[in-house]
């Protein structure tokens, strides 16, 4: 029996949660701090990215290009050596000789002591990024490959000049590439492409032009995004991420380098820095220094120690993680997430206090299957719920372990005059960090309860009741007790749950089987 790509099987799940699967497992509570994130957040046509040249003249300020020898043919000649380089956008500091002052062109060098200018294109978007048909050349630089020189004459021609550090299209073109995110299929999202076309070795970054606010501070935040490398050249190369922290104290710069992974395959990276302000400016890409491409998509910051699953926005307690059957809404306040940001369990001995709950009524009294792959990693402790049918004491079923006799089993809760219920204990240690799958099953029409151990049945016990078990409010907890003051009898779980079901009938013995054989994959089994 194995989960279709609804999360349901054939007959009989009414509950599902599985941190494998992105359907379910949405991540940990957090906010993507990147403003405007349905615009922002991820790589896609009006962003603001620019272009980061790392190699400025001068410190950003006004330079001489030296002294002019002549202008002719729109061909400017200087005496000694310029400085300039193809593509550099630069602007002059005075107006005359054909240009304008603070206006930014495209420099195409032709000789140590001779250059054109060209209309500068002031795409920022992406949308131009791509090789025009027409001219074979990327359509930022179309006034070059059509020879749209600038009209310029020695009457006045600037000799100082500038270039701006964070304009784009200097020697690095960007192409948005529609769905190109697409590591899950089924929420594709925009990535951008990064073309280094330089032949000088001289290397242009990337940067992102807006701030991301409301960061803790002083605390440890993370920045994450996704790369991989697009042609062969790029596999390997450097890339560096980097962020400008300021608001209160000093501005702090930090940044991280990484190697782009395997042609076509993406990679998450992700890094923890330290903050003291509440803004963080400038996801710059310092890249490749040879011609390349390789592609950059869904860039997050958040105020958290251990990166998350991408969002776009806010992720809350009630949106991390999704009954796969769509029954029930869950709640994960009072749970926690290990540094790679997965759903833990503390050892939390006296408060029980652990868990997932649902909002709504499960409804089950008859036939059941309580199935969980677990990690239990607690020493001692009385019940360990793993997973159960009503959180109130003493109604409906629960799975559950039992260290102090290094058990494990179901148990079944009658309320009444007798108060009576069942437990189906096995005896055997799962409590040692092992990765397993405990299976606990109820039928109502015999009375009879199985424990099963790795698909394999372990045990089962006759109740001789086979009225149906009583609910108070059918809500399933994953991982807790059945009150927070049920100390003695259903303490938190300790430990990884990493799926937990319930099926409203008895598996059968092979059905169980079947559902441990498909699964086990999935845990290195």
């Amino acid at each position: 029996m194995s989960l279709s790509n609804t999360g349901k099987t054939s007959n009989g799940l009414v509950f599902n949660i599985d941190t494998r699967n992105p359907k379910s497992f949405a991540g940990q509570p957090t906010t993507n701090l990147i403003p405007n994130p349905t615009i922002n957040a991820y790589p896609t046509f009006g962003n603001g990215w620019l272009t980061y040249n790392t190699n400025q003249y001068n410190n950003g300020s006004f330079f001489s290009i030296g002294t002019i020898a002549s202008v002719s043919n729109n061909i400017i000649t200087t005496t000694t050596n310029h400085p300039l380089r193809t593509y550099d956008v630069m602007q002059p500091n005075s107006t005359g000789g054909g240009v304008t002052a603070y206006t930014n062109y495209f420099v195409v060098k032709l000789s140590n002591t001779t250059f054109q200018l060209y209309p500068y294109n002031s795409s920022q978007d992406g949308s131009q990024g791509y090789i025009n048909p027409s001219t074979g050349n990327f359509k930022v630089y179309d006034d070059i490959a059509n020879g749209n020189v600038i009209s310029v004459n020695a009457t006045n021609f600037p000799t100082y000049w500038w270039g701006y550090p964070h304009l784009p299209n200097a020697g690095l073109v960007k192409e948005i590439i529609p769905g190109g995110f697409n590591v899950d299929p089924a929420f594709p999202t925009d990535c951008i492409r990064l073309h280094y076309i330089r032949q000088d070795g001289v290397g242009d970054g990337m940067a992102y032009g807006v701030d991301g606010q409301g960061l803790n501070y002083p605390a440890t935040v993370t920045s994450s995004f996704w790369a991989r490398a697009v042609t062969d050249s790029a596999v390997g190369g450097y890339i560096v991420y980097e962020n400008y922290n300021y608001g209160v104290t000093s501005p702090t710069a930090y940044a991280w380098g990484f190697n782009l992974g395997q042609l076509g395959v993406w990679n998450r990276y992700s890094f923890s820095w330290p903050t003291n302000n509440p803004n963080a400016i400038s996801y710059w890409f310092p890249g490749l220094t040879i011609p390349g491409k390789y592609d950059i998509a869904n860039i997050q910051i958040e105020n958290n120690s251990n990166p998350t699953t991408f969002t776009t926005g806010s992720r809350s307690v009630t949106t991390s993680i999704f009954d796969r059957t769509g029954n029930t809404t869950l709640d994960v306040t009072n749970t926690s997430f290990d540094s790679n940001g997965a759903i833990t369990f503390p050892a939390n001995f006296t408060t029980g206090n652990s868990y997932i709950t649902t909002n709504t009524n499960c409804s089950l009294s008859g036939n059941q299957t309580l199935t969980a792959w677990i990690k239990p990693v607690y020493n001692s402790g009385p019940h360990k719920t793993v997973i159960c049918t009503d959180i109130n004491y003493p109604y409906g079923v629960k799975l559950m372990c039992y260290k102090n006799t290094a058990r494990y089993g179901i148990w079944l809760g009658w309320a009444g005059a007798s108060n009576t219920n069942y437990e189906a204990l096995v005896a055997g240690n799962i409590c040692d960090g092992v990765t397993r799958m405990l299976t606990g099953t109820w039928r109502q029409d015999t009375g009879v309860a199985t424990v099963y151990l790795n698909g394999v049945s372990v045990g089962s016990f006759s109740t001789g009741i086979t009225d149906p078990i009583p609910l108070v409010d059918g809500k399933i907890r994953v991982g807790g007790g059945y009150e927070v003051r049920d100390f003695g009898n259903g303490q938190s779980f300790e430990g990884t749950i990493y799926s937990a079901s319930i099926y409203n009938y008895a598996l059968s013995p092979a059905e169980v089987m079947n559902l441990y054989t498909s699964t086990k994959g999935y845990y290195g089994l």
